[in-house]
């Protein structure tokens, strides 16, 4: 597939190393560690003003002392042959893992052989101060979950699939929401159970539920 990015320059993708339901993952060649999450087939309509906005509003990085991006944040689109939107450019976390993997300390010896309990208290302080930083952005994460959080192993976390949270765009005096549409049974807090989430607005106390649910586990 040839994509390209706002100038009209060729993006070359590389291998893909993930697949949703929604898109599939590639590294990018090149030397800036970036990664393609392109859609298959289409991305929704709203989603070309919503990546939009979130590129031009970021939240702070808690750990960006640390040379560490705590969100997979949009830094471009790319677009088809036709200026259709395929997708957009983030950050490549090397070496991390979902944070599922460090959850069961068989699986966690095997993959992160240092994590002891002091990394899992780190894990934990790490992924609530970027939740903050998220919430204090107006940011709702929505679909928190084991799957999309991942875990380096100096214990620095990264929040992946962000084109899926909850985004206030304030355009003039109009505000549009775009609602985050999926959730984790597991991760989604009792009044919101049972509930379709497509035009539910989530508050930070519904991303607070499945953070303390992540925290529980570890």
């Amino acid at each position: 597939m040839k994509v390209y990015n706002a100038r009209r320059e060729p993006v070359h993708l590389g291998r893909s190393i993930g697949q949703g339901g929604e898109a599939t993952v590639y590294r990018v060649d090149g030397p800036d560690g970036l990664l393609a999450k392109i859609y298959t087939p289409a991305p929704r309509k709203s989603y070309t003003a919503k990546l939009t906005w979130m590129m031009a509003h970021p939240p702070e990085n808690p750990t960006r002392a640390l040379h560490h991006p705590s969100l997979a944040w949009p830094t471009g689109l790319v677009f088809d042959g036709q200026r259709r939107l395929a997708g957009y450019l983030m950050p490549h976390i090397e070496g991390a893992v979902p944070i599922l993997e460090v959850f069961n300390p068989r699986r966690r010896a095997q993959v992160l052989p240092r994590f002891d309990q002091r990394y899992l208290f780190r894990t934990a302080h790490n992924l609530t101060a970027t939740v903050a930083a998220l919430h204090r952005s107006g940011y709702i994460a929505g679909d928190l979950n084991e799957s999309n959080a991942l875990v380096t192993p100096s214990a620095l976390v990264t929040l992946i699939d962000v084109d899926s949270f909850q985004v206030q765009e304030q355009k003039d005096s109009r505000l549009t929401i775009h609602y985050c549409p999926v959730g984790k049974l597991e991760y989604t807090p009792p009044e919101l159970q049972g509930k379709s989430l497509k035009e539910i607005t989530r508050l930070p106390e519904h991303d607070n539920f499945a953070l303390a649910v992540l925290i529980f586990q570890l």
